[in-house]
Order: structure tokens, then sequence, then C-alpha cells
């Protein structure tokens, strides 16, 4: 039910009524929304046209299919981390934090989802809240440039030049 809100929600916000919220609703009913197990093959379908909303830069389309795919109960972190990341880039970085931490609680620490926490605190303009996920996934994948990046930025925003010289400095000696 969580699933089918947050679609409908993301749909009205980003597409308007009409056509798009009627396609919406009914991508959701083919998806299953109901506790039916969805299809894959439709699953596939719904990654596409998300990846493919993202690289023509409709991003809250692109949020609305990922939403579509997003299982609070049993989440996925590359469906999690997309449907953050669209969020982000639509400027409704708040809204993803919710996903992402549940699905660190569900999953644990993972360095990617802890990276797109730090990147959606960064880009909601809260920088104090980045600094600890940003941390924990440096410590855990220590080899990831972008996690030091982000954490060069938050560092710059929190006025820690310092500190963000040095993680920029890292950032390019282990990016490719």
């Amino acid at each position: 039910r969580s699933r089918v809100k947050l679609t409908t929600y993301l749909i009205k916000k980003f597409l308007g009524y009409g056509a798009a919220l009627a396609l919406g609703i009914a991508a959701l009913s083919l998806a299953g929304c109901q506790g039916v197990p969805v299809d894959r093959k439709l699953d596939g379908y719904i990654t596409s046209s998300a990846r493919g909303a993202e690289a023509n830069h409709d991003y809250g389309t692109a949020a609305a299919h990922y939403a579509s795919l997003y299982d609070a109960a049993h989440p996925d972190a590359d469906v999690a981390i997309g449907m953050a990341r669209n969020l982000r880039y639509a400027g409704n970085a708040a809204e993803a934090v919710g996903a992402l931490e549940n699905s660190l609680r569900k999953l644990g620490d993972r360095p990617d989802l802890l990276t797109e926490l730090g990147k959606q605190h960064v880009a909601a303009g809260k920088p104090e809240l980045a600094v600890d996920p940003l941390l924990k996934a440096d410590q855990l994948a220590p080899s990831q440039w972008e996690t030091a990046h982000v954490l060069g930025i938050a560092y710059d925003r929190m006025g820690r030049h310092d500190e963000a010289r040095s993680s920029y400095e890292r950032a390019n000696v282990l990016s490719p």
C-alpha cells in the first residue's frame, strides 16, 4: 500500500493529473501492488523505463517508476538508490532519506546506500547529517572515490575547509 501512495504522490507532483495519473495507476495495477508477486518481465520493463526517463532528464517520472518497484518490507538496494537519486535530481532530497534509512535498517550497512544517504543530506542542506554515513561508507569501502568526494563537499559546506581539502585530495587519488 505504501508503494501505491508514494507512486501516486510522485505522479501527481511531477506529471500532474490526467493521462499521466491514469497511466501510472494502470502500471501499478499491472505490477501487482496489492500483494501479488510482481512479474519479473514487468520489473525489467519498469526499470528500463526508469533508466530511460533518467537519461532524458525526466527525474520525476524516473522516481515514480522506481517508487513503483520499491518494496519497503524487502527493499532492493539498486531500486532504493535509483529512486533516491532521481528524487534528489528533482529537488526532493528530503523525501528520499526515509527510503534509504529503511533500506539500511533492512539490508544492513552498505557503502552504496550510505553514500547515497550522504548525498541526500548534502542536497537537502544538512551536510552535518551527511558526515557519519559517509565516514561509515568510507570505512566499509575505502577505495570508493565518490564517497571521499561527497565527504569533501559536506565538510566544505560546514566550513571545515582543511578536512574538505583532505577529502578532495583523497578522492582525486582514488578516482579512475
